[in-house]
Formats: structure tokens, C-alpha cells, sequence
């Protein structure tokens, strides 16, 4: 009985906050303050977070080691964004360029995390993307794929790859000259 007393408080805690970070996002929009919009991302992410607790807890079944090591690495990649949300937030408002060099930095990791999943275990990188898009039930196996949705996968790494270490150059040329 608790753990649903859990569930739906996290369930109200996603349907209460979202919608405060948006009516924040439309206050900061039409001049609220400053304040309004690192606010109203905090909102939005703890709202997110918590519907994603949610629905992990939802499941009763005895989770297996690998879908243990696939939720860490989906929670990992949403922090990421989070965090890249986050200090962009903060840079807006002015906190300086620190703020937009560590949002810069969480995003190429954020970018690059899914090459490198698929770089390091192909199989546990289609079980990802086979969960984010709720096939479930979907094949494991790389040898499994059509060659179209294995070049389209390639392309999409390769695309990955190069928008992430541009990032990264881009956060470190100026911390290197400063």
C-alpha cells in the first residue's frame, strides 16, 4: 500500500510541477524577473524526475542485472541533460560564462553518450533504444537489424560524435586561452 501512496505522490509531484516550470517559463518571458526561468527549468526537471521514478518503481517483476546497467545508463544520460539545462539556465541570467561552459560541457557528454554505448556494446545499445522507444519486445541482436537501420545507426553515431567533440572544443579553446 505504500509503495502506491509513493507512486501516486511522485505521479501529483509530475502533474503539479511541469506546469508551474511552464507558467514560470511564460513569466520569465513576459519580464517576471530573472529568476523566473532558472526556476522554472528546476521545476520542469524535478517534475520529469519524478515521473520517471515513478514509473521505474511501477515495476513489481525482480529487475536483472543488464536492465539495472540500462536504467543507471538512461538516468545518466537524463542527468546529463538535466545538468546541461541546468547552468544554461543560470547563463541566461547572467552568471556568468562559466555557467554556459559547464551547460556546453553537459551537453557533449549528453551528446556522446549514446556513440558511446553503441561503441563499447552494440547489443546494449539497441536494448536502450529499444526501451526509450517502448518496443520492448523488439530484437536484441545487431545482426538482427536491416542494413538501412544499420546505416542509419552508423550515421546517427558518426552524427554524435561530431556534434559532441565540437562541443567539447568549444568549451575547451576558452579555457585553454583564459
Amino acid at each position: 500500500m505504500k509503495t502506491n501512496r509513493g507512486i501516486l505522490f511522485l505521479i501529483v509531484g509530475f502533474i503539479v510541477l511541469v506546469p508551474v516550470g511552464i507558467l514560470l517559463y511564460g513569466a520569465w518571458s513576459l519580464g517576471a524577473g530573472d529568476w523566473t526561468f532558472p526556476a522554472s527549468i528546476v521545476a520542469i526537471i524535478i517534475g520529469v524526475a519524478a515521473l520517471l521514478v515513478a514509473l521505474s518503481r511501477s515495476e513489481t517483476q525482480k529487475t536483472s542485472p543488464a536492465n539495472r546497467r540500462i536504467g543507471f545508463l538512461l538516468y545518466l544520460w537524463l542527468g546529463f541533460a538535466a545538468v546541461a539545462l541546468l547552468f544554461y539556465a543560470l547563463s541566461v541570467t547572467g552568471a556568468g560564462e562559466w555557467a554556459t561552459l559547464v551547460s556546453m560541457a553537459a551537453m557533449a557528454l549528453f551528446v556522446l553518450a549514446p556513440p558511446a554505448w553503441f561503441i563499447i556494446q552494440p547489443d546494449l545499445a539497441i536494448t536502450t533504444v529499444n526501451a526509450l522507444t517502448g518496443n520492448a519486445n523488439a530484437p536484441d541482436d545487431w545482426k538482427a537489424l536491416s542494413p538501412l537501420r544499420r546505416a542509419l545507426v552508423y550515421l546517427g553515431t558518426l552524427i554524435c560524435l561530431v556534434v559532441g567533440i565540437l562541443l567539447l572544443l568549444a568549451v575547451t579553446i576558452p579555457l585553454s586561452s583564459g
